[in-house]
């Protein structure tokens, strides 16, 4: 049963999505537009665990590679990821997690693109943890927070509250500022890194999700209004 699960999972279940995907339109902002047509950054890719699905899809065939947890139910969304054209090192993000972190810095070394969800692979939700700033303090590449905005979406009742765009949702792909992680750090100075990115990522979300309810609702949330955006708007062509 399990190998038929696995087999669905690496043909059947990306041919879904995909389908199912055409539906939801999602606008770039400039710089993750520039990313899409070919410009490369060299940083470490930040996304929260229940923007995985969304993000995959919109981002396929970028030969990005991510960290799929060596759990049995990793190796789904390994059969999955590898489906949509991206890459995946199996293993632990933390230190002393193995050679999984080694991996992804020899990727980055040699000019490869990684991203990391910081509060997978098990939460607690939006809890950044230690491993990306180990392998952005390594590889001297600053992090850099990504995510998709949607304007409906289901959220399943899952630790992560998982997102799935509602059919004919409209979205906003948008990258936040790079932060720069200095080499050494004493654990005060750690845990603040840690809450600066949690901020800025937590931030970067919920002005994605408020960009998508506008393109699709043609009105500013509160958000927008309240205080000047870091993106050009509108973005440019």
């Amino acid at each position: 049963m399990r190998s038929l699960l696995l087999l669905l999972a690496s043909t059947i279940a990306p041919l879904i999505a995909r389908a199912y995907f055409a539906t939801v339109r999602i606008l770039d902002d400039p710089r993750s537009r520039a990313r899409r047509l070919g410009g490369r950054r060299a940083c470490v890719y930040a996304m929260w665990h229940a923007h995985q699905l969304v993000c995959a899809l919109h981002y396929r065939n970028m030969y990005t590679v991510t960290l799929i947890s060596r759990h049995r139910d990793g190796e789904f969304a390994y059969r999955i990821i590898r489906a949509f054209g991206l890459g995946a090192v199996r293993g632990s993000s933390t230190r002393g997690g193995g050679s999984a972190i080694w991996q992804l810095l020899e990727i980055l070394s040699r000019g490869g693109e990684v991203v990391l969800t910081p509060d997978g692979p098990r939460g607690p939700r939006h809890s950044v943890k230690e491993g990306i700033l180990f392998l952005a303090q390594k590889s001297g590449l600053p992090i850099q927070p990504v995510c998709v905005g949607l304007s409906d979406l289901w959220e399943l009742r899952s630790w992560d509250r998982f997102r799935i765009p509602n059919p004919f949702a409209r979205g906003y792909a948008a990258w936040g500022e790079p932060i720069s992680v200095p080499a050494q750090m004493t654990p005060e100075e750690e845990a603040a890194m840690l809450r600066r990115i949690g901020d800025a990522m937590e931030a970067l979300e919920a002005e994605a999700d408020a960009r998508a309810r506008e393109i699709k609702y043609g009105r500013r949330s509160r958000l927008l209004r309240s205080r000047a955006s870091p993106h050009p708007w509108p973005p440019e062509a």
